[in-house]
């Protein structure tokens, strides 16, 4: 029996199968994405589109595969790679959850409330030419996210899905008065329920009149209560709480928004003066710091605001490359971390870990983003 892995070059993707005497038996796409780490843009692959054949499956096709391309994606120098998968099968290959689901609840008569100073606003669909707005005030709310998408014209294929992935959606433009956009947002295509997958607004000032648009919408579906699917510390949720609302957060046990290094220094040169900004920002800023990471891809040495005339703080950490990222990303915090019995640490790792990857935004990634 001849087993073959080939690799197609599509654009921004590539298309990786497994092929058993010619037939193809497995196969998924490796996407090109650049997603947002400590303040710094970081080359990310991307793992969707898996898939084996029914008379191919549980013969550990995908295993094969799937170890074939992290080392595919570690040679093309990929720093990170991420994955919205099933539980219990891609843990094997180095993921771990990182990424939290959100979305809040507000009950539509109690979205209604809001009130606007602005005026009514126009309402049309969404066209490639909003593009640009749309990366433009998106990145504007998401400028320190970790591991938010950065949307651009090569790789950005629009709304295409909504909370599932057979979900279709529908995007949508807020207009100023002046003929000029102010938010945009998108919905699942669904008479029977009000999601809302998507959104960005130019300014706070805007979110009123966004909110009870939404709600409009939802009364002409007869729902009687909205989900808005956001991180909860994005500016427009935080304008819903006045109104009550409720917020759900699920944490995959091992599954959903997943990633793992590829590359560790590559990733640590990325997000290196981003961290060192933290620790400008931060109490230890008149200290040299040096910070040891030891995982099973390498050892990195950081060694930052050298010249800083304060003590020296340094710390050591070894720990599995999966929990790094989850440190990194912000999904886990560093008390838990250094918790871990099957994690080493010596010096002051509580307060230089924490100085570095403690108290940052959410992480999440959008539906329109995923794959």
């Amino acid at each position: 029996m001849g087993i073959e892995i080939l690799t197609e070059d599509e654009g921004s993707g590539h298309l990786r199968q497994l092929r058993v005497d010619g037939e193809r038996a497995s196969r998924l796409w490796v996407l090109d994405r650049d997603i947002r780490l400590a303040g710094a843009t970081v080359s990310m692959a991307g793992i969707g589109g898996v898939r084996t054949e029914p008379q191919h499956r549980k013969k550990g096709y995908m295993r094969r595969l799937m170890e074939d391309t992290v080392s595919y994606m570690t040679d093309r120098g990929y720093a990170v790679s991420m994955l919205f998968g099933i539980s219990d099968f891609y843990n094997r290959f180095g993921y771990l959850p990182a990424l939290p689901e959100h979305h809040l609840t507000i009950a539509t008569r109690d979205a209604e409330r809001a009130r606007s100073e602005l005026q009514p606003a126009h309402v049309r669909p969404l066209i490639e030419e909003d593009y640009p707005f749309v990366f433009t005030t998106g990145a504007a709310a998401d400028r320190d996210r970790p591991a938010s998408v950065i949307r651009d014209a090569g790789t950005f294929r629009g709304f295409h899905r909504g909370t599932g992935w057979d979900v279709p959606t529908r995007a949508f433009i807020m207009e100023a008065k002046d003929g000029e956009p102010s938010a945009y947002f998108a919905l699942d295509d669904r008479a029977d329920a009000m999601r809302v997958t998507d959104l960005g607004a130019t300014a706070r000032a805007v979110h009123p009149l966004l909110l009870r648009h939404l709600a409009r919408t939802a009364v002409q579906r007869r729902c009687g209560e909205m989900e808005v699917h956001a991180p909860p510390d994005h500016p427009f949720v935080e304008f819903m709480r006045r109104f009550g609302c409720v917020s759900h957060v699920r944490h995959h046990r091992m599954g959903g928004g997943m990633m793992r290094i590829l590359n560790q220094d590559r990733l640590f040169e990325a997000i290196r003066p981003g961290l060192a900004e933290r620790l400008r920002r931060g109490p230890m800023a008149s200290s040299p710091v040096r910070l040891r990471l030891e995982t099973g891809l390498g050892v990195t040495d950081l060694r930052l605001n050298a010249d800083a005339r304060g003590r020296e703080v340094s710390a050591s950490i070894g720990l599995d490359q999966d929990v790094l990222t989850q440190l990194v990303v912000g999904y886990r915090t560093v008390g838990d971390v250094l918790a871990d019995r099957a994690v080493r640490w010596d010096g002051e790792a509580h307060a230089v870990a924490g100085a570095l990857f403690d108290g940052r935004p959410c992480p999440y990634a959008w539906y329109a983003d995923r794959f």
